[in-house]
């Protein structure tokens, strides 16, 4: 009976495992348009090459584009974007993406992070729900907001290490790494640090070898783990001087 007992949760979690996986990049018309754009490529591929890697297997991870506010802008002449799906208290995902948003100065970074309290909330909904967390670039500000990152290690954009630090001091900030992990939280660096951040949800909602794959037919390294190369001069980009 006992061994029966055993088969039955094994078969249960092999199920689980296999199941395709709900992925929801969080973003607004001041979000990184190639970090939606290029994350989702790379979840793409990740289909495509698993299902040349495992014939008949279906595709491991459906992904959506979520925002707060519902409606098209102008990216650029010629180019509109439009955001068609609001956030959802019902709907439940196994990965969230926050995108890293583009600001003028800090006070517009702080009017953004101050009107984000619905997004806080749903973020916490997903989190409490099972869902896996993960932030790039200033988005890493919404994820801090939660509180889920206080007593525990992140890191952000090398230009917000001054801010970071002033407005959440329970937060260990290692701000010359690429990316830190907390389990079911993730932080990623600077813009691009994207790239490394799905590469990992990939290696962790599948395996190591879908995640090389897809850095290969790519062109992202997989191994970067540390910003520290790429910080400027702090003055240059100092957002406590107006």
């Amino acid at each position: 009976a006992l061994l029966t007992i055993l088969l039955l949760k094994m078969t249960f979690y092999l199920q689980r495992e296999k199941k395709m996986k709900k992925i929801a990049f969080v973003a607004s018309d001041d979000s990184s348009i190639s970090g939606i754009t290029g994350g989702l490529e790379i979840f793409k591929i990740a289909n495509l090459l698993r299902r040349i890697q495992s014939p008949g297997e279906p595709k491991r991870f459906e992904c959506s584009v979520i925002s707060l506010v519902k409606g098209s802008f102008t990216i650029s002449p010629g180019l509109i974007c439009e955001f068609s799906k609001g956030l959802s208290m019902e709907e439940r995902y196994d990965a969230i993406i926050l995108i890293g948003f583009i600001y003028k100065d800090i006070s517009q970074l702080i009017q953004k992070i101050d009107s984000s309290k619905k997004a806080v909330s749903w973020i916490l909904k997903q989190y409490s729900a099972g869902a896996l967390i993960g932030a790039s670039c200033s988005a890493t500000l919404l994820l801090a907001e939660t509180g889920l990152l206080d007593g525990k290690s992140a890191t952000t954009s090398w230009w917000l290490n001054s801010f970071f630090k002033k407005r959440y001091p329970k937060i260990k900030l290692e701000i010359d790494a690429l990316m830190v992990e907390n389990k079911r939280l993730i932080c990623s660096g600077a813009i691009t640090s994207y790239l490394n951040l799905v590469l990992c949800i990939i290696e962790k909602f599948s395996d190591k070898s879908l995640a090389l794959s897809c850095s290969k037919m790519m062109l992202i390294d997989i191994n970067k783990s540390s910003q520290a190369p790429y910080i400027m001069q702090q003055r240059l980009l100092d957002p406590s001087d107006d």
